[in-house]
Parts: structure tokens; C-alpha cells; sequence
């Protein structure tokens, strides 16, 4: 069964126009790629590399609260924990 083309998700249920949990599907993908650790790849993990590679570009104040809003907390939450 496919993903129906109406789908608007990145992680849409084939079958339907719902979505499913994006960290489990990266999850499952990690397991079923035979990698030696497997617990490395997480949903987690790829939102501080996005967030690290986000400091080296070195965004201005509103490209910072737009990346912040993105990555669903505040510009406070972001200087905090990521820089």
C-alpha cells in the first residue's frame, strides 16, 4: 500500500491522509540499514546536528525566532540549549 498523493505529511500513513510519528519511522530506518549502532541515528539527535549547522551559518535576530518557531520552541529555549 502507498503513500496517497493527496498526502500532505512528510511521514504520511500509506492508505490514508494521516500522519505517523516521524521518530519512529527514522527509527525503524536505522535498524533495517544494518548500521553497527543503530541507537546513533534519532530524531533527537538530527535536531541538534540541523540546529548546530544553523550556528555556523550565523542567522540574524529574525532568521534566528523564524528557526526557532521551526524547530517548535522559543529563541530563548534555542540560545539556551544550542548555542
Amino acid at each position: 500500500m502507498s503513500i496517497p498523493q493527496n498526502n500532505p505529511y512528510l511521514f504520511g500513513c500509506p492508505g490514508t491522509v494521516k500522519w505517523t510519528r516521524g521518530d519512529i519511522v527514522i527509527r525503524k530506518f536505522a535498524e533495517n540499514a544494518n548500521l553497527e549502532f543503530p541507537n546513533q541515528i534519532s530524531s533527537n539527535k538530527l535536531r541538534k546536528q540541523i540546529a548546530t549547522v544553523m550556528q555556523i551559518i550565523n542567522l540574524n535576530k529574525e532568521e534566528t525566532e523564524q528557526f526557532a518557531q521551526f524547530m517548535g520552541h522559543t529563541e530563548k529555549t534555542h540560545n539556551d540549549f544550542y548555542k
